[in-house]
């Protein structure tokens, strides 16, 4: 027999239904994340228990922060993989970066065209690319443990590449920022961040010219006992960077050169 009236009290003894048990709240499964066409899924975290989130995006998924992402992730492909991201940098670098005109150097030439690259390193479109086409590069060289070079050009680049680099199996890669000059207070450090004497690293920095700042970032570096291992900047001016790094043994990469944004480069002197 039924034990509820119309009314949907209960008839048994006391006039009331037995009260649910509340359990714990679980995520609706496929929840959508804002941005990206992400979604936040859940699956068995094996002999553990519980559930464990997992990020999913156009098809590929990468395990949340309790699994080993060396042994069970499935990386995104590299946004610079294809010739219209490349194109694409090059367009945000033309738009936000470019200045055409009359402009001093800091080594006192006057230049046709001048480069505001963190105009693009800190844009989040712009990180992004970035990250990628650093990421790209440091994959051809998995022995580098670090990443870092002369603040301020280095910063946006170091922060941006640390982020994406989980999602591209280098959960292990540190950062670390050059100062120009030791701090005149507390442990005077000239670098900042873990990195360790012994390391193998890679400088980055935004545009190089003839490549005085990552030279000085090579040089302390090197002093506190690191290996450096190339250079990659976002832009090369064709000015005499390359040249500079080889001396030094350095191997040197650019995401793009500034014969690609339609400029040529500025005459060499003599």
């Amino acid at each position: 027999m039924n034990d509820l009236t119309d009314s949907g009290k209960s008839t048994r003894a006391g006039g009331r239904c037995p009260r649910r048990r509340k359990g714990p709240k679980i995520p609706p499964r496929g929840r959508r994340l804002r941005g990206h066409g992400a979604r936040l899924v859940l699956r068995s975290a094996g002999r553990s228990g519980g559930m464990e989130p997992e990020i999913s995006s156009r098809g590929r998924t990468w395990p949340g922060p309790w699994s080993s992402i060396k042994q069970k992730a499935t990386m995104p492909m590299s946004v610079l993989e294809s010739g219209e991201d490349r194109e694409r940098l090059i367009a945000i670098l033309k738009r936000d970066a470019l200045k055409v005109g009359q402009f001093t150097l800091a080594s006192g030439r006057t230049s046709h065209y001048y480069i505001d690259g963190r105009r693009v390193t800190l844009g989040a479109e712009g990180a992004l690319l970035i990250a990628e086409g650093v990421l790209d590069v440091l994959a051809e060289h998995p022995d580098v443990q670090a990443i870092g070079g002369l603040t301020m050009g280095a910063d946006p680049i170091v922060g941006a590449a640390l982020a994406r680099a989980p999602l591209r199996r280098r959960g292990d890669l540190r950062g670390f920022l050059v100062r120009k000059e030791a701090k005149g207070h507390g442990t005077g450090k000239l670098i900042e961040g873990p990195l360790e004497p012994g390391s193998v690293v890679a400088i980055v920095d935004d545009v190089a010219t003839t490549g005085g700042s990552s030279l000085q970032a090579v040089a302390a570096v090197r002093a506190m006992g690191s290996t450096v291992k190339l250079v990659i900047v976002v832009l090369d001016r064709l000015e005499g960077a390359a040249v500079a790094f080889a001396k030094e043994g350095l191997a040197f990469r650019s995401l793009l050169t500034i014969r690609d944004l339609g400029v040529e480069p500025l005459a060499s002197e003599g």
